[in-house]
């Protein structure tokens, strides 16, 4: 407790001993001064403690006994009491040095030992690219998921695989699939690597994979703990739109301009890549250019990404002859920069013109047994909900096909046909229905059936 004022500063209340050596001191440096000449006389008032204190991080409880040893000297003279003064803080600092180098020290020799097995929540696998899946001998040793099992508890540990989140998947350590329920004996400060059996997906996916696992601890006895890995996986090539539709007015001959964005995604140390090519284009269709939209950005370490738009030019007939019918070409890159092989990505046109009924082209009656009957419902529809007439010439129509219209005009028609099993094997027939529109005078339905013995299969 801080009880005697000097200068502005609190010190300890002096006992009766230190007021005895603060007096012979006071005694000696008088003696001293005897001898001196008439030399300006320095009081330790007069020394900045401020400055040496600052460099020195130090607990209060040595700030203050170190104080009170300093303030038993009241006067000194100028050299003799800074070089005191310096030999007293030069040894202070050198004391707690040597203090903290050992507690440093034994910090480093005596480690305090973990109390559980210690094992990562959630693990990344390795990116994978379809290419790459579908190129592996055997897709179960594709997927690469380390999990890390290091023991630094001080004490040899066992740890029991409970199970998988899918009996579809497992563990492996060192190539042999673990059974649910085996345990694994590992060694004090030993580190153990497992990973993940299981087959990757086919698509592009953001796969997960859950495993439990059982160990002990010395603290909360028997631990179960979940190992989660997630396993992303790309598809290489995406085009779009996949079906690209063209269409005109009926009558009408249109060349029209399309866009097809391309987008792959690669394994690459510098985002390197070919451009892409359309190959096998169905006539009437050309290329006008390709330019890199985007990239190369790199999604991750070594998987990059890369889009580009193409403008196609299509030439679409204001006939009915071609309208609907699917025409496919691909888009396809040369694999320059690396030996990755990609499939072509397959793609669909349809040009059509646009004609004022809407109607299905095919009715497919499936298998009927001979003598029997099986009837269909199919709508006729003005695209524009206009009115108009629905006819057909019932001389056309074989003997096993009824067909009912209602009569008048409408805006659609539900039209129902009837067909019977006369004789064994495929059946086809195409009905021409006629109207009063100028754009689309008739309309074609084709009428697909097999017939068969009751008795097959």
């Amino acid at each position: 407790m801080f009880t005697s004022i000097h200068r502005g500063h609190a010190f300890p209340a002096q006992s009766s001993q230190h007021r005895q050596f603060s007096q012979s001191t006071e005694l000696e440096l008088s003696d001293n001064r005897v001898g001196e000449s008439q030399q300006p006389v320095e009081t330790m008032a007069d020394v900045d403690f401020s400055r040496h204190l600052s460099g020195i991080k130090i607990d209060s409880f040595a700030n203050n006994v170190f104080l009170s040893m300093v303030m038993k000297i009241s006067v000194e003279s100028g050299s003799r009491s800074r070089r005191r003064w310096q030999t007293m803080i030069s040894c202070k600092s050198a004391v707690y040095g040597v203090v903290l180098g050992l507690l440093i020290l034994n910090g480093c020799k005596k480690s305090n030992p973990s109390a559980y097995l210690i094992l990562p929540e959630r693990v990344r696998a390795q990116t994978l690219l379809l290419s790459e899946i579908q190129a592996a001998e055997k897709m179960a040793d594709v997927i690469k998921c380390p999990i890390v099992v290091e023991n630094s508890t001080g004490k040899i540990q066992t740890l029991k695989l409970v199970g998988t989140g899918c009996s579809c998947y497992g563990v492996t350590f060192e190539g042999r699939k673990l059974l649910k329920g085996e345990s694994l004996e590992i060694a004090v400060n030993e580190t153990v690597s497992l990973n993940i059996d299981a087959g990757p997906p086919l698509t592009e996916s953001l796969q997960d994979y859950q495993t439990r696992f059982e160990f002990q601890s010395e603290t909360d006895g028997k631990v179960e703990q979940n190992v989660r890995c997630e396993l992303q996986v790309y598809r290489d090539l995406k085009v779009f739109p996949l079906v690209l539709v063209c269409e005109t007015d009926l009558g009408v001959t249109q060349d029209l301009t399309r866009e097809l964005t391309i987008e792959r995604i690669y394994r690459s140390e510098d985002g390197a890549t070919a451009e892409p090519t359309i190959q096998h284009l169905p006539e009437g269709v050309s290329v006008l250019k390709t330019v890199r939209l985007v990239g190369p950005i790199e999604l991750e370490t070594g998987i990059w990404k890369s889009v580009w738009t193409s403008l196609l030019s299509v030439q679409v007939a204001g006939d009915l002859s071609a309208t609907g019918k699917r025409e496919t070409y691909e888009v396809e890159f040369d694999n320059l920069e690396d030996s990755t092989a990609i499939e072509p990505a397959q793609m669909q046109l349809v040009r059509r013109a646009r004609a004022p009924i809407l109607f299905p082209k095919q009715i497919q009656f499936g298998r009927i047994p001979l003598g029997e009957k099986r009837r269909r419902t199919i709508f006729l529809t003005h695209s524009e909900e206009a009115k108009f007439q629905l006819r057909l010439e019932q001389s056309q129509l074989p003997e096993n096909v009824s067909v009912m219209i209602p009569e008048g005009a409408a805006s659609r028609f539900r039209v129902e046909v009837e067909i019977e099993g006369l004789e064994r094997g495929d059946w086809a027939k195409t009905l021409q229905f006629s109207t009063n529109l100028k754009k689309q005078p008739t309309l074609e339905i084709e009428l697909k059936a097999i017939f068969k013995k009751p008795d097959d299969d």
